[in-house]
């Protein structure tokens, strides 16, 4: 393993246990589940509200792209096909890493259109201010 990758596992783990820690004890209740009930949520689930579902949550982060583009648009040249691709890429991180993955999109978008980073966390503050 390269020193680099290991020094990435080592950082993510470190998160991971420090996510793990700041969990508060009583919010979990691994009591209450049951596999029964989980399988006949499944099995009464209706794929077609699912798929309208999905759709409309991508249909959303279309729209917060559209709405990065407009805010963007004074620093330069961006196309829809990348913004749409680091906002699900934004997203997922903010998944992954909670708050901490907050500045993750403006980044990535700063770095993929060859912008000014200090411009993007403009475009971010001012999405976040509307």
């Amino acid at each position: 393993m390269q020193s680099s990758s290991r020094k990435l596992l080592v950082v993510l783990s470190g998160l991971f246990v420090l996510d793990l820690s700041s969990t508060p004890s009583g919010m979990i209740h691994l009591e209450d589940f049951s596999g029964t009930k989980l399988l006949h949520a499944v099995r009464n689930a209706k794929p077609f509200r699912l798929i309208l579902s999905i759709l409309a949550i991508y249909t959303c982060y279309a729209l917060r792209a559209l709405r990065w583009k407009v805010f963007q648009q004074n620093l330069g040249p961006s196309h829809f096909g990348t913004i749409y691709a680091m906002t699900l890429a934004g997203f997922a991180a903010v998944f992954l890493l909670g708050r901490a993955g907050e500045p993750v999109r403006p980044l990535l978008l700063a770095r993929k259109e060859k912008l000014p980073v200090s411009g993007m966390f403009g475009v971010y503050v001012a999405g976040a201010a509307v």
